[in-house]
């Protein structure tokens, strides 16, 4: 799906039940090809799906990669949640929750949930570390998009898994950037979060379990039970992590997204 410069990829429901749609805001270096197996389940169980890659696509895409940094991300994340209407479910992981809930300074979703989320700062140490001492040398001397670090790309079970991320939010999140916003230490907090689930990781280079579940501190925010197995989780565990959240979003938000059939609403 074409919106303006973007380029948004859909999951048709195969049968539409639900009254909000989804929007996947995917974490460092995960493709769409690595989501796909949590898009079509929950596609499968009835949802609208649309995934953003992180820079926008195709002729009209005007911003360098070098260029493209956290602000320019935040930007199309809300171009597209507007797109979507007023009844959006936003997924975050890592870079993508903290883009998630910068959101909340602009729009209102749903319900959020976030897999592996992280402070930017906290983020961007252990990525740097990933890359060790000559690997941080050439990323700072380097230009053009930036590849996932051996140390991360060896746990990957599929090379479709793996995208390129541009440089400019790798620079912001290290803290070495040259755009004039950076990502705040702890993104949406000057407003009200709605109901949100949280997924810690229990294998991950660049967030641990602990930093995750601080964001599950707050009354509207609940842990899940579901442990993220590596940077690639989408691909391995798509159908348990759908399972759960589907439960949560059922649960929570249920008569606001449910299509109930016209002979139940008459009596």
């Amino acid at each position: 799906m074409r919106i303006g410069n973007l380029t948004l990829h859909y999951d048709p429901p195969e049968a539409g039940r639900f009254k909000a749609r989804i929007l996947v805001l995917p974490g460092l270096f995960q493709s769409l090809t690595c989501w796909r197996g949590l898009t079509a389940m929950l596609a499968h169980r009835g949802w609208e799906v649309y995934f953003l890659p992180r820079v926008p696509t195709g002729a009209d895409a005007v911003t360098a990669p070098d260029d493209y940094g956290w602000q320019a991300s935040l930007d199309t994340a809300e171009q597209a949640f507007r797109h979507l209407g007023e009844k959006v479910i936003v997924f975050g992981a890592d870079v993508g929750a903290g883009l998630a809930l910068g959101l909340l300074e602009r729009v209102r979703p749903m319900a959020l949930a976030l897999f592996a989320p992280s402070e930017a700062a906290e983020l961007g140490a252990h990525f740097s570390k990933t890359l060790g001492m000559m690997g941080r040398r050439r990323f700072k001397s380097a230009t053009g998009p930036v590849s996932a670090p051996a140390t991360i790309t060896n746990q990957s079970t599929k090379a479709g898994d793996l995208i390129e991320e541009p440089r400019g939010l790798l620079l912001d999140l290290t803290g070495r950037g040259t755009t004039a916003a950076g990502p705040p230490a702890q993104p949406g907090s000057a407003q009200t979060q709605p109901p949100t689930i949280v997924f810690a990781p229990g294998i991950d280079d660049l967030v641990t379990t602990e930093h995750a579940l601080e964001f599950a501190g707050s009354e509207v925010a609940k842990p899940s039970q579901v442990r993220l197995n590596g940077r690639w989780w989408p691909s391995v565990q798509g159908h348990n992590v759908a399972d759960e959240v589907h439960r949560f979003l059922i649960l929570t938000l249920s008569d606001r997204i449910v299509e109930f059939p016209e002979e139940i609403l008459a009596d």
